[in-house]
């Protein structure tokens, strides 16, 4: 019996490299089994966005408490700290489910140069932390006017 022909497909190939290179990064990146994964809070996630002069930061922070969190600049640097604390009356063996975490985090963020990091906002309301810098004024580029000279007369002697 004669052996069959197959087409080359190169999309099929393609799909198997990119499963070879899917399979090898989850392999590098997993954690041992137990090991939890990262969370909000070992690097929580933020908006930042201009809104009427200032430039506005959010940072969602559930379950933590104003007094919890530490806010430092240095230069055009923001860091956000603070630590989730796990509730103490109930005992590891207790929980019929335990998805939840806790722990220290912190956050480094540079801000853009257009603002005057040295007089931030911060409030906190329903789990948001919301830090606010207003924007420094820049004056606009100006023109500067070329004035021409008379090339001088060359005195050839």
């Amino acid at each position: 019996m004669p052996e069959e022909i197959e087409r080359w497909d190169p999309f099929r190939e393609m799909m198997t490299l990119r499963n070879r290179v899917d399979h090898l990064f989850e392999s590098m990146f997993a954690r041992p089994r137990g090991e939890r994964l990262a969370t909000i809070f070992d690097y929580p996630a933020l908006d930042m966005y201009e809104s009427a002069g200032k430039v506005m930061i959010d940072v969602p922070l559930p379950g933590v408490k104003p007094e919890e969190v530490e806010l430092t600049t240095s230069g055009n640097m923001l860091t956000i700290k603070g630590e989730h604390k796990a509730k103490e009356d109930v005992k590891e063996e207790n929980y019929y489910r335990h998805e939840m975490h806790y722990g220290a985090f912190t956050r480094v963020v540079t801000l853009p140069e257009t603002v005057d990091a040295k007089h931030p906002e911060a409030v906190f309301e329903n789990g948001v932390l919301t830090v606010s810098f207003p924007k420094v004024v820049t004056e606009e580029p100006k023109r500067i006017e070329i004035k021409a000279k008379e090339p001088k007369a060359r005195h050839v002697g």
